[in-house]
């Protein structure tokens, strides 16, 4: 099956006047053979020779080959895309540009030539005379409506399957089906399908070499598969649900009282409700790895290889918030005593690991600085949606693992001191006590979870029964505790009695320590939608940073790690920040 390339309108051979004698070359035998001049059958018409393309119409399809081979523009990046072909077709369009160029180009040897300038593409293509008769044929359909016939230059003694059009569809198509079990011994076993050997007319089975050379002409490579940023979750029901109904419309009502920024560093407008202005402020974790550091570069070809250090080295996580309107937040407040960066050196035998606590430590340290710095301004911070960001009260209410019947059951807290910081024991890790989960609601009414005193079960555990019974369902407090593993089925919310209280409102909305803290110092927090850290913009700045910080000198020493990490932290320029 022919393809279409170009938009030149179509050019009729029929309709070519008389043409100088320089457009056929007398002298060249290959103007008089029948298949060159691309009809067997009938090799003259009218008592002459089939005559050559008049040279306006080759210049025409030439300028149509380059501009096609050129590719579509890439728009303010420069450069061109390259067209997507398979290799046997850009072969062929290859010869016709060349046969085109020497026909058409005054100083060419074959200018006005056009057997001869076939024969002389065919040389360039390391052919003979064959492939030039082919390469007349392929100009000629060109030149008449631009279609690329389907012919293989090589000859027909060598000729690949791929050269059928509609089977390199159906190859594709079977391809993505497999997605990552792509075999070569995938690919001959669909090629011995009995429906497609009928279809495509194939008379023999490939081996798995050629099978190979057919993946590789399609464009497939066998190397590692690339990383990307983040696992694409982005269409996940939970996911969407969140984000279409949770955070957008949050974003929404405060955007109006943001400031907005052009490209380049120009205020595009004001909030356009009256009142205090917004501020946001993005939180984030980086870290930097002492060996972080340019690999490629120009080295002489003469130049003896080095040693260098095995292994990423030392590592150093930065936490930090990024805004829009002043950039990275101020470091320390005015007395000193504040900070709201943190940077510590993770590691189970180094710092420990970012916890909760030092996510609420930092917060609460930030908020203060945020205020004192930007008095006449609201402020609002965005975290991302992890575990540790979004950490409830040890004692908020789940039904995760509630008993089904009355029982004396309590749970881990959190063991605190006078000043309600958390008691660690002396391997660091926080001191746990047994406590009961704190009483909920229901339908704006108070609902407690342990039997009230004077009752003959005073002081235990209520049962995931009686708690769905005072809800008013006795059909489903009659149900199973949870569902048989692996899990409850999908999109069904009272299958068990676990599952029941899982979606109740009042066990939903439970509030994290970062939104109690945010709501007592009286600013907000949202967090972004799970596997959406793009539109987090502090990303962009950690990717401008690290890029500074592979120009320092390598270095194995981590003082020298947490020097270099934060100056090129300190370098980042507040209208890339804003782009």
């Amino acid at each position: 099956m022919a393809e279409r390339y170009g938009t030149a309108d179509d050019i009729s051979i029929h309709s070519i006047n008389p043409v100088p004698s320089h457009y056929s070359d007398p002298d060249d035998d290959l103007d008089d053979d029948p298949s060159l001049n691309g009809d067997t059958n009938n090799p003259t018409r009218d008592g002459k020779l089939r005559e050559a393309p008049t040279l306006p119409a080759a210049e025409a399809a030439l300028r149509d080959i380059r501009e096609f081979l050129r590719g579509i523009p890439r728009g303010k990046g420069g450069g061109y895309t390259p067209p997507q072909m398979d290799t046997f077709k850009r072969y062929r369009m290859d010869g016709m540009r060349s046969l085109l160029a020497l026909y058409t180009n005054p100083l060419s040897k074959t200018y006005g030539k056009w057997g001869a300038s076939s024969l002389q593409a065919a040389l360039t293509l390391n052919h003979g005379r064959y492939c030039a008769r082919q390469l007349c044929k392929l100009s000629r359909a060109y030149i008449y409506d631009r279609t690329v016939l389907p012919l293989n230059p090589y000859g027909d003694w060598n000729e690949t399957m791929l050269v059928d059009e509609d089977l390199c569809t159906d190859v594709n198509a079977y391809l993505q089906e497999i997605g990552s079990h792509i075999t070569a011994e995938k690919l001959v076993e669909f090629l011995t399908r009995p429906e497609i050997k009928e279809k495509h007319g194939i008379t023999k089975k490939i081996s798995t070499r050629t099978a190979c050379r057919y993946l590789q002409a399609l464009g497939y490579r066998f190397t590692h598969a690339k990383k990307g940023m983040y696992t694409d979750g982005h269409e996940r029901v939970d996911v969407v649900d969140y984000r279409d109904n949770i955070f957008i419309p949050a974003w929404e009502r405060l955007e109006v009282r943001m400031r907005n920024w052009k490209q380049n560093n120009v205020m595009e407008c004001e909030p356009s409700t009256p009142g205090r202005r917004i501020v946001v402020w993005f939180h984030d974790e980086t870290i930097y790895y002492a060996n972080d550091r340019r690999r490629r570069a120009w080295y002489h070809k003469a130049a003896p290889a080095k040693p260098y250090a095995k292994g990423e080295g030392a590592s150093l996580m930065i936490a930090w918030y990024v805004s829009a309107d002043y950039g990275l937040m101020q470091v320390t407040s005015r007395d000193g005593k504040r900070s709201s960066r943190r940077v510590m050196k993770p590691g189970k035998n180094r710092d420990g690991y970012f916890t909760n606590e030092d996510i609420l430590d930092q917060f609460q340290d930030a908020v203060a600085i945020a205020k004192e710095e930007y008095p006449d301004d609201d402020h609002v911070f965005v975290y991302d949606n992890a575990t540790t960001h979004l950490k409830r009260p040890d004692d908020a209410v789940s039904s995760t693992k509630m008993p089904k019947f009355p029982k004396t059951w309590l749970i881990d807290v959190t063991k605190r001191d006078t000043l309600g910081q958390p008691v660690k024991k002396a391997d660091g890790s926080i001191e746990k006590i047994k406590g009961r989960m704190r009483d909920t609601t229901f339908n704006g009414q108070p609902q407690a979870l342990y039997f009230p005193n004077g009752h003959p079960r005073a002081g235990q555990f209520k049962g995931m029964q009686n708690l769905i019974r005072e809800r008013g369902f006795p059909d489903i407090a009659l149900k199973n505790a949870e569902c048989k593993k692996p899990k409850c089925k999908d999109g069904v919310k009272d299958c068990c009695c676990r599952r029941f209280l899982y979606y109740q409102s009042d066990f939903v909305n439970v509030d994290s320590n970062l939104e109690l803290l945010a709501k007592s110092l009286g600013v907000v927090v949202i967090f972004l939608p799970k596997f959406h850290c793009e539109l987090n913009p502090i990303e962009q700045c950690w990717g401008y940073g690290k890029r500074l910080y592979r120009f320092f000198p390598e270095s194995s020493r981590e003082d020298q790690l947490e020097i270099n990490a934060l100056a090129s932290l300190s370098d980042i320029p507040l209208d890339s920040i804003r782009r």
